[in-house]
């Protein structure tokens, strides 16, 4: 059956059209303008200063992100109602998949973990700031992350292909230890690079205070099972997930070294 429509019709149809999409515009206008708001308070409530306008933008793309997620999981409550809480890092980050990670190495029967952390993030960094992925050599002297930090600010750091690790007995502009047992602060650290970590209880079932092992936190994510920490080890690829590994979120207590200012990279 043919449908006939007279051109009164066709007008009303036309100007219905007109205004929903109309109205559509003007909607997505307030909406962004709303995010742009409740992104300042949240800025203002949290101290939170960026680099430049670019950074800015990146980070309020973020936030808008989140804060419809966490919208929908609230049932579809208003809009902002927990804005104070939503944040403007990414809900995932993979540095691996960025390039800033180098294959996996094993420091074999050496007890330096802390060492092939601490150059795994300066790979990283270096990676970030220079386009260029370089193997550093990592030494066979274990040590706190700390003393590592210290060392290549006084020495620096020789590449793999000059001075190749076999088991046996290199420079930065400084260093910034992310607070301990405060996740949030390593999410924001890890915003800008892969971290070294020091974790208690990777050879015990339970945890406790005291650090016996250092790895590269890479990144971070969830799944069926929940959030969790992806971690670059040390000890080859047969360990893990061919060398990597899952720490559960939330609940592990890691004490953090960032190298976001050495080569002036900032912490967001």
């Amino acid at each position: 059956m043919a449908i006939s429509l007279d051109r009164k019709s066709i007008v009303t149809i036309f100007i219905f059209f007109w205004t929903c999409c109309t109205s559509r515009a003007m909607s997505r206008t307030l909406s962004e303008s709303s995010i742009a708001t409740q992104h300042e308070e949240w800025m203002v409530f949290h101290g939170r200063v960026y680099a430049d306008s670019v950074e800015r933008i990146k980070r309020q793309q973020i936030f808008k992100e989140n804060l419809f997620i966490e919208k929908h999981n609230e049932g579809n409550k208003s809009l902002g109602f927990h804005k104070m809480r939503v944040g403007d890092i990414e809900p995932n980050l993979h540095w691996r998949k960025r390039g800033a990670v180098n294959n996996i190495k094993n420091q074999g029967l050496c007890g330096i973990c802390s060492a092939f952390a601490v150059v795994a993030a300066v790979e990283g960094i270096t990676k970030i700031k220079t386009g260029k992925l370089v193997s550093f050599t990592d030494g066979c002297h274990g040590q706190y992350d700390e003393k590592n930090l210290d060392y290549i600010q006084s020495y620096g750091l020789q590449t793999e292909a000059e001075y190749p690790y076999d088991g046996k007995e290199v420079r930065i502009r400084g260093y910034k230890i992310v607070p301990p047992r405060n996740e949030e602060q390593l999410l924001k650290a890890m915003a800008n690079q892969p971290v070294a970590v020091g974790v208690e209880g990777v050879f015990t079932w339970e945890c406790g205070t005291y650090l016996n092992h250092a790895i590269i936190a890479i990144g971070y994510n969830q799944d069926a099972n929940g959030k969790y920490w992806l971690i670059r080890n040390s000890w080859g690829e047969q360990s893990g997930e061919g060398g990597y590994m899952k720490l559960k979120r939330d609940t592990v207590t890691l004490l953090s070294h960032s190298l976001s200012k050495c080569v002036g990279a900032k912490i967001i």
